[in-house]
């Protein structure tokens, strides 16, 4: 990315200051990237934008089963040209789920025992079929959207109960 400098004054460099820790980011181009409009942010119908009509019928039916787990606050991530909405444990930064969206595809990721995100999901646009789904690395046929709902909400049910520990 190339480096550019934008000088403010106090006032604007401490508002800016506020919003990295209320949006939850690290760098002012992310606050920026936000208050512009340019990401995506925690809104469903922009993330998903890039997938078919079953695919993203199929991330409302797993936002609603994330969201159903316990008290999960929604977040944004975006990392190596992906993008992520997350679910915190709310009140806390700890993060649980997280669904990744890409150009025909979509990934759900949970966090595990030992803390890392694993992946329990996942579709991707198919021209045959028009979608296909997965709940590890293992995309198939023999794998529907109810096998992926289920394989979501025994996955994150666990990592709340884990994570939502104090």
């Amino acid at each position: 990315m190339a480096e550019k400098t934008i000088k403010v004054d106090e006032t604007v460099h401490d508002e800016l200051e506020a919003l990295k820790q209320r949006h939850g980011v690290d760098t002012f181009n992310d606050v920026l990237k936000r208050v512009l409009g340019i990401a995506a942010g925690t809104d469903v119908d922009k993330l998903a934008a890039y997938l078919n009509d079953e695919l993203r019928s199929a991330i409302d039916e797993i936002v609603t089963e994330i969201e159903d787990t316990g008290k999960l606050n929604r977040g944004y991530e975006e990392g190596y040209g992906v993008e992520y909405l997350t679910f915190q444990v709310a009140g806390t930064h700890r993060k649980v789920a997280d669904i990744a969206f890409r150009d025909g595809s979509f990934t759900v990721r949970y966090r595990d025992n030992k803390g890392e995100m694993k992946k329990c999901g996942s579709g991707y646009e198919n021209s045959d079929t028009g979608a296909r789904y997965g709940t590890t690395s293992d995309l198939s046929d023999r794998y529907d959207l109810a096998d992926v709902e289920e394989s979501v909400r025994n996955k994150v049910e666990k990592a709340y109960r884990r994570w939502s520990q104090k």
